[in-house]
């Protein structure tokens, strides 16, 4: 009797997924013929289809997804060749790819038209700057190395406009489709554009806050958080140059105002700024200043060589990871040179602190 019962229930169950699924039928115009184009899921970077580039340019794909999805066509199996970026949500879709440029929606949903709304003000920016690089490129020929700096701050300023421009475009798309998938979109393939403070407020109640997609958003925001000012310092464990395991927590929280320095023997910049934090760590180590070197280095060789050739006297701590390396994720430290200061009871007091700005911030605060 209950098998009886069970079968239309299991029969029930398995209709309502079937009646879940989200079906595509999808083309793409543009694409080099005779490549392989690959339909990619935003959220969770799996490989949802793929199809071969006819003779007329054109790859079409169809299929069902789960539910609906942001998507992106690429030439590769991964996202690094990303021709367009589209939401799977059943309706019929035809896009052109165009090279330097964000694709041209020819036909899709509300959803899929409002996102494309801001990629076309973004169109319209790429122009711009391509143009400005091209007056750059004159301008070389005409000056070689030597461009007036009057004319490079021209440039600079007409760049940052353009910048502006993208950056609103996108804060707009977010503001007026906060509640369809058009502003999902927007902050899987342009998360890196927007500052972690203005994510971290626009995700407040965010409708699609559980997304797969944004758990890399959500952890980005929690390591920032970890070096926001007043924040408690969140202990590195790596290895000295001796090779012996040390703490931050060594040093950060004991009483003395300490300034971690997050570099590697490759980066230029990195050697660069060396004076300004020798000059400082001279100046006030004597009136209870530490530093704490975090070497983004892979070979010891090199984190040795560069302390030796630099002249850097301060304790050193590396795990040989390189990017890889536990501060990048726990400090959310992406591009390097880059600094924490800590006070002496171990809170956060500013980030990124370099040339004169670390002379200016010391001075205020050891005397």
């Amino acid at each position: 009797m209950m098998n009886k019962v069970f079968l239309p229930l299991a029969m029930i169950c398995i209709s309502l997924a079937a009646q879940a699924q989200v079906s595509y039928n999808l083309s793409v115009k543009g694409l080099p013929q005779g490549a392989r184009a690959y339909l990619l899921s935003r959220e969770t970077k799996a490989l949802l289809d793929s199809a071969s580039v006819q003779a007329d340019g054109k790859a079409s794909f169809s299929g069902k997804v789960p539910a609906a999805t942001i998507a992106s066509v690429s030439l590769q199996k991964d996202l690094r060749l990303t021709v367009c970026d589209l939401i799977l949500d059943g309706d019929e879709l035809a896009l052109k790819a165009v090279e330097g440029e964000p694709a041209l929606l020819e036909k899709g949903s509300a959803d899929n038209r409002a996102f494309y709304e801001s990629l076309e003000a973004m169109r319209q920016a790429a122009r711009e700057t391509q143009k400005i690089y091209s007056e750059y490129g004159e301008m070389r020929k005409k000056f070689g190395s030597d461009v007036p700096e009057n004319e490079m701050n021209q440039l600079r300023e007409r760049l940052a406009v353009v910048g502006d421009k993208n950056m609103s475009a996108l804060k707009d798309c977010l503001s007026k489709n906060r509640g369809n998938m058009a502003s999902l979109a927007t902050l899987l393939v342009f998360s890196r554009e927007f500052k972690p403070d203005f994510l971290a407020e626009y995700l407040q109640d965010y409708p699609y806050a559980k997304n797969q997609g944004l758990k890399p958003i959500f952890s980005m925001l929690e390591q920032e958080a970890r070096k926001a000012p007043g924040a408690k310092v969140t202990d590195l464990v790596m290895k000295d140059l001796q090779g012996k395991e040390v703490h931050l927590t060594d040093w950060v929280g004991r009483g003395k105002y300490v300034l971690v320095d997050f570099w590697a023997s490759w980066c230029g910049p990195c050697r660069a700024e060396m004076p300004n934090v020798k000059a400082a760590y001279e100046k006030y180590h004597a009136k209870g200043f530490e530093i704490v070197g975090v070497s983004f280095d892979s070979k010891k060789a090199d984190w040795e060589k560069a302390v030796a050739d630099l002249g850097i006297t301060w304790p050193q701590m590396s795990d040989l990871k390189g990017w890889e390396c536990a501060a990048s994720d726990i400090y959310h430290i992406k591009s390097i040179p880059a600094t924490i200061l800590f006070d002496p009871e171990g809170r956060v007091v500013e980030t990124d602190l370099r040339g004169q700005q670390l002379a200016r911030t010391l001075s205020k605060l050891i005397k």
